[in-house]
């Protein structure tokens, strides 16, 4: 049983995995094992599989990996048994890069921001953190307005990371710290026509929310560009104005302020309604 049910999660085959388990005793398998088929079956959400793994043998088999139990815990809706998981997590010196990485994202679901930048840290520090990461960190910084600590941290590694997750992570932060002028000439490079629909708009709203017009208009004759909708000519608008751009901005409102040629008051929807300068 126990090389049958290895074999079948190294394929993927978690279904046949769990349906054998069926059959036997899982006080069976040994604790490796079983710590797989409880982390395979989190990310498959298979809660009732965990029910039973539970209720059958205790929280005791995950006692060497406090960081998985935390995340069952929470999968489960249990929340005290997750914060001793944690605490218990907290106090194991030999944590991997990537159950690092988990306990941050257990502190994020549990509205711990803090703790996740810290546990992100770490993580950094001994350099097991991928790149998408660090967007995700970047964006936890610009939203507990501590941009100056995290660009202060992946500064030093920047040349040490060519994705486009990097970039945009550094993008942020950098804005939201005041270093506009740095960002907009790296925006107007190369480096920038990889970003997504969803970055840009999150960089457009960091540089409104840091009054980076320039950086903002920028940002928002693209969006606008590459999708020509009302929402994000509204944007537009928005950013020139801020920028001491009025007429610039009425070329660009007249059309939606028209019942022919744009959107009438009437047919606006509720986010264009928001975005509108009126």
């Amino acid at each position: 049983m126990e090389p049958f049910i290895d074999l079948a999660l190294q394929h993927q085959e978690v279904d046949l995995a769990i349906s054998v388990t069926g059959k036997y005793d899982l006080e069976l398998l040994p604790n490796w094992l079983l710590a797989d088929l409880a982390d395979v079956a989190l990310s498959q959400h298979k809660i009732e599989f965990l029910d039973r793994m539970i209720s059958q043998l205790g929280a005791g088999f995950l006692r060497q990996q406090p960081v998985l139990a935390a995340r069952i815990a929470v999968a489960r809706n249990d929340a005290s048994s997750a914060l001793r998981w944690i605490e218990s997590a907290e106090r194991e010196p030999k944590l991997s890069p990537n159950e690092r990485i988990a306990l941050a994202d257990l502190y994020v679901s549990l509205g711990r921001k803090e703790d996740a930048l810290r546990s992100y840290e770490r993580s950094i520090s001994t350099a097991g953190m991928p790149d998408y990461l660090f967007l995700e960190m970047a964006q936890l910084y610009v939203e507990q307005r501590k941009a100056d600590r995290g660009l202060s941290l992946i500064e030093p590694i920047r040349n040490k990371h060519h994705s486009i997750e990097f970039e945009i992570a550094w993008a942020l932060l950098a804005t939201a710290s005041g270093h506009a002028g740095q960002v907009l000439t790296w925006f107007n490079g190369a480096g920038s026509k990889k970003m997504d629909i969803q970055s840009l708009n999150d960089l457009y709203f960091t540089a409104t929310e840091a009054a980076q017009p320039k950086l903002a208009v920028a940002i928002a004759e693209r969006l606008y560009k590459q999708r020509r909708n009302r929402v994000d000519q509204a944007h537009l608008i928005n950013a020139l104005l801020a920028a001491s751009r009025p007429d610039e901005a009425l070329q660009y409102l007249r059309p939606l302020l028209s019942d022919t040629e744009g959107i009438s008051k009437s047919d606006r929807t509720e986010e264009e309604e928001h975005t509108l300068p009126l």
